[in-house]
């Protein structure tokens, strides 16, 4: 997801001139203000038929998209804000924050659901693959700390989604819609879903990859399995001075 901009995260049918919104390859210090990661809470992807249809959206927008995207494909459950020991300005994210978040999902009765990766939509900024769970697991994920999400448009109108890319200039929508129309409505993908990441970025890439440094084992009742967290030895390194 852009969260530069999470408002451009927005249906595409939504915008008035029906032309995609432009994003940049640049360094955008006046956001991130010199603080070196941005968080989030995510779902990893990690299934080459999920990549193949990617790189089928991809194909078919190019070259529509900026080049050189890294960000392996995901789901984003939470955005979190950047990582600093100590907070001191808005969407900073301490680890007593992380701490808190963890607890929380601690208390999470046993579940595990399945997700249902399905054809190409467009939001204003992004092409994505539609998501969409069996019963109310994925959001079950999302409502765990929506008191204390940095962003309201992740309260109301949080499209689960995999994106596959950015657009790099105002490109008219019927265009898009022209070249994702034989993908759109294509079977869905199955996967079983048992474990969310805590992961950060690069804030000066746009679409540099994601580093995980902590994951959380879903509870499994079927298999009696419980909660899980696993944190990666350098974990304090991502939050900065």
């Amino acid at each position: 997801m852009d969260t530069l901009n999470l408002w451009r995260d927005l249906p595409a049918a939504g915008h008035p001139d029906g032309r995609t919104l432009a994003s940049e390859a640049r360094d955008f210090h006046e956001w991130h203000l010199g603080r070196p990661r941005f968080a989030v809470w995510a779902i990893p992807i990690d299934d080459a038929r999920v990549q193949r249809r990617l790189d089928e959206v991809r194909t078919a927008l190019h070259p529509l998209l900026l080049p050189g995207d890294e960000r392996q494909p995901h789901i984003t459950i939470q955005i979190c804000g950047f990582p600093v020991r100590e907070a001191r300005r808005p969407a900073d994210f301490t680890p007593a924050q992380l701490q808190a978040q963890i607890r929380t999902i601690t208390h999470l009765v046993p579940f595990s659901f399945r997700l249902h990766i399905g054809g190409a939509f467009s939001f204003l900024s992004a092409p994505c693959l539609a998501v969409s769970s069996n019963g109310t697991g994925l959001h079950t994920l999302h409502d765990l700390w929506r008191p204390k999400a940095q962003s309201p448009l992740m309260h109301d109108r949080w499209i689960p989604h995999v994106t596959a890319g950015l657009y790099r200039h105002a490109w008219s929508m019927a265009e898009i819609e022209r070249r994702l129309q034989t993908l759109a409505d294509l079977p869905p993908i199955e996967l079983g879903i048992r474990a969310l990441d805590w992961m950060s970025y690069d804030c000066r890439r746009i679409d540099g990859p994601l580093q995980s440094w902590l994951r959380v084992e879903l509870p499994d009742e079927d298999a009696g399995t419980a909660i899980r967290v696993h944190a990666a030895s350098a974990l304090d390194e991502v939050f900065a001075p």
